[in-house]
């Protein structure tokens, strides 16, 4: 029996983004056995160190695939493909960064609650979720952490089409 798992991505580059994060979209939609759901694309400052402007969305997918395999045969060769550059700074410019943030329900990456460019674009695709440390659901954390923070949708930017 194959076992399916539901894992949600962070897409995130600020070298060329516009270009970069609609090229790993795609090359995600040809390794996957599906994909979900897509967040909007959002723009926001660059943080740990002066670099230009960052764009993110979140992508939902279903994958065949252990995580392992998941993470050395798709995420791996995307970012590969791009040109992504691993520096010592993990905050660094990049053409792109793929992080799993969620595989089916568990959490795996807890800045969610903590960063507006990774709550407001998986709020999008899970506003309900909550946080078990304070009871919170995402879309309220999402809105305080936008209202916090300089990040804007990029309505015109659309990585599905």
């Amino acid at each position: 029996m194959i076992t399916k798992n539901r894992l949600y991505l962070l897409l995130g580059s600020n070298i060329n983004p516009e270009e970069n994060l609609k090229t790993a979209y795609h090359s995600l939609k040809k390794e996957v056995s599906e994909i979900l759901g897509c967040s909007s694309v959002w723009a926001s400052r660059s943080i740990g160190f002066d670099g230009p402007d960052f764009l993110n969305a979140v992508v939902a997918i279903e994958t065949n695939d252990s995580i392992t395999d998941f993470k050395q045969n798709v995420i791996t060769k995307i970012e590969l493909d791009l040109n992504r550059i691993r520096t010592e700074n993990k905050n660094s410019p990049r053409t792109i960064d793929i992080d799993i943030l969620m595989i089916n329900t568990e959490i795996v990456d807890q800045e969610i609650w903590e960063f507006a460019h990774i709550a407001a674009p998986l709020s999008e695709l899970l506003p309900d979720l909550v946080n078990p440390e304070n009871q919170k659901q995402l879309k309220s954390l999402s809105a305080e952490l936008v209202n916090q923070n300089i990040i804007s949708k990029r309505s015109d930017i659309k990585l599905n089409i």
